[in-house]
């Protein structure tokens, strides 16, 4: 697998490239919401006609999980889940496919069912991935533990295939990532923030020899979200939230790479409403103060 740099990652108006590959190194990093924001952010990119298929998907491997969907606070929302692919033939249409799947943020879904346990072949992955990677961009949530597994070569079977690896500044991370290393590797890295830690970014990065992509910031209120059923993020309001976004996501681009990018502009939009709540109600309490006599 090549490595690939920044630059090549945040090029949205690349055609053909293969599936981004998301993985965390350990539990609780947040890989699924990346992979699910950075969705929503090639598909906000290009920005498909109304009635049009969306412009990129994720795709939730996580057998063991409750689901991309609830994560997302889309399970109530009809369209196809996993099981229902089953009997899916190898020559699958991905544009049917696309318009037979929830949405979350302009981005297709194509998440586990929490109500119907079971793992995916390996074989059906690999079909799947390729009808899809031929219409629109892919982003993979690949739990930890599959490198080189059948599962794992699975994903890797569309040419172009570039892996990224969510890390924390931490012993499991680093035997996690040398783990993983044996048996495929990856071609960036993004660290999580975390503060007081023994080890830098860098230094983790370094010890995975691997290229340091981005560094992702703890953000609570993306967790929050989450437990409300809102998703690690929320719709843009209006166009000035939007234009803000854009030119977000526009400078730091030429940075670390566009899935830090889009998951610190997703993150500064939901911290944004947070805020000005705590200063009006700061306000009211100042008002409330001021009515009472001296």
């Amino acid at each position: 697998m090549r490595r690939r740099g920044a630059s090549e990652l945040a090029d949205s108006g690349q055609e053909g490239r293969g599936p981004l590959v998301v993985t965390g190194l350990e539990g609780g990093l947040g890989a699924s919401s990346l992979a699910a924001l950075c969705a929503a952010g090639r598909a906000r990119a290009r920005r498909p006609e109304a009635g049009a298929v969306p412009a990129a998907v994720v795709v939730d491997l996580d057998a063991g999980g409750a689901g991309l969907d609830v994560l997302l606070g889309i399970e109530h929302e009809p369209g196809l889940r996993w099981p229902d692919l089953r009997d899916a033939p190898s020559d699958l249409d991905g544009v049917q496919l696309l318009r037979s799947l929830p949405t979350w943020r302009g981005a297709g879904v194509l998440a586990m069912d929490r109500r119907r346990s079971g793992g995916v072949p390996s074989a059906l992955v690999a079909t799947v991935l390729t009808a899809l990677v031929a219409e629109v961009e892919v982003v993979v949530d690949l739990p930890r533990g599959c490198w080189g597994e059948a599962l794992g070569e699975a994903v890797r079977t569309p040419a172009g295939t570039t892996s990224v690896w969510l890390a924390a500044p931490s012993i499991v991370s680093l035997g996690a990532g040398q783990r993983a290393a044996v048996a495929s590797g990856a071609d960036g890295l993004l660290v999580r923030a975390v503060r007081g830690a023994a080890l830098g970014p860098q230094e983790v990065a370094a010890h995975l020899e691997l290229p340091l992509w981005g560094v992702l910031r703890e953000e609570r209120v993306v967790r929050a979200a989450t437990e409300w059923g809102r998703g690690p993020g929320r719709p843009l309001r209006g166009a000035a939230e939007e234009s803000r976004v854009r030119r977000a996501r526009s400078r730091a681009a030429s940075g670390p790479s566009l899935v830090a990018a889009v998951v610190n502009a997703a993150h500064d939009e939901l911290r944004r409403p947070v805020l000005r709540s705590m200063a009006a109600a700061g306000g009211r309490r100042e008002r409330a103060r001021a009515r009472v006599p001296a």
